[in-house]
């Protein structure tokens, strides 16, 4: 038998490697293809038939609470699949993968959204290049708005900035005094207090992690979630006591059955003692208002000098959802500043 020439022989190896990158190739985008299609059907289906609207509300949190926790999937996964197919209700088809418009789901303006999925399909960025390119318009949003505020505080003396918080989500760290074993971590109330608790799928404990919690029944879930830093520390609460026009005693549900009573300092507001006639004015004010509703949400920040923490405080007469308020609430600081009982505090 004859031996197969070498030129032959590195001509066919490089063909038959041909095949095999070629085929990888198409495997690879006929699964990308594929995530794509069943994640697009996924989200119109939870759409069409389980979300009853596409504002938050009780009926959303509860169906996909609910999903999440039958398909072993996060409540984040399910809402992006819902956004997928309200955002493209027709199949999107572009060499783009389901990380990509993961990512674009986060974007709500279609106009901005459209820009940065011709953006990725244009210069072929990868998934995590578009993460970051993402990650850095909104920072570079959030900065915006910070601006805006600030120059809004400039022009109007009497503006106060306000950043609304997100209810149940908190902080999760570690303490080397606390003991806690390999699937535990301890959720960051507030106020000083800690609870231990079983967080799944903390892999990397030197990463800051955020945890949403869901009540089901008696028990509570928690789950890894993504938020920013600022919108912790908000709570639902039901007034005790009004003390002053700026001072306030709050029953304060800090989520897992645990409540605390606190007095707190309403933010960047003074209003006048209360011995003076406008004190007794603006506390009567404060106390007509609050009357109005069977609760409030807290968003607290740090403690003042003497110890209290300050706190913007959020109310909505005829509204029962905690998460409508802690949104679309009246802001009392600034509605006092408004009504002409409260000064902002002059630095």
């Amino acid at each position: 038998m004859n031996p197969i020439p070498e030129k032959t022989y590195k001509q066919a190896l490089k063909s038959i490697r041909a095949e095999i990158a070629g085929g990888r190739n198409a495997l690879e985008d006929t699964y990308r293809r594929q995530v794509i299609v069943t994640n697009w059907n996924i989200g119109r289906i939870i759409e069409e038939q389980l979300l009853p609207t596409d504002q938050p509300s009780a009926g959303n949190a509860q169906a996909v609470y609910q999903l999440s926790r039958d398909l072993g999937r996060t409540d984040t996964f399910i809402y992006q699949l819902a956004k997928f197919y309200r955002y493209y209700p027709t199949l999107p088809d572009t060499t783009l993968s389901w990380s990509h418009y993961a990512s674009l789901t986060h974007i709500d303006d279609p106009s901005t959204r459209d820009k940065l999925e011709q953006k990725a399909i244009k210069q072929g960025l990868s998934s995590k290049r578009f993460r970051e390119v993402i990650a850095l318009r909104r920072q570079a949003a959030k900065k915006k708005i910070k601006q805006a505020q600030l120059a809004q505080t400039v022009e109007r003396p009497g503006m106060i900035p306000c950043l609304r918080g997100e209810l149940y989500y908190y902080r999760c760290l570690f303490r080397a005094y606390i003991p806690t074993n390999e699937t535990q971590g301890l959720i960051d109330l507030g106020f000083g207090l800690l609870r231990k608790t079983t967080v799944p799928k903390w892999k990397d404990r030197s990463r800051l992690l955020y945890v949403h919690i869901y009540k089901d029944k008696q028990c509570y879930d928690v789950r890894i979630a993504n938020t920013d830093a600022w919108k912790l520390y908000t709570y639902v609460a039901t007034v005790q006591r009004v003390v002053d026009g700026d001072t306030v005693m709050l029953n304060i549900d800090m989520g897992f059955d645990s409540w605390i009573q606190e007095k707190v300092r309403l933010r960047a507001i003074d209003t006048p003692e209360i011995d003076n006639p406008l004190g007794r004015l603006a506390k009567h004010y404060v106390e007509d208002q609050l009357k109005k509703v069977k609760f409030v949400v807290c968003k607290t920040h740090k403690e003042d000098k003497f110890g209290r923490f300050l706190a913007d405080i959020f109310y909505l007469p005829g509204e029962s959802d905690p998460r409508v308020v802690a949104r679309e609430g009246n802001f009392l600081n600034q509605v006092l500043v408004d009504q002409g009982h409260a000064q902002v505090w002059k630095k």
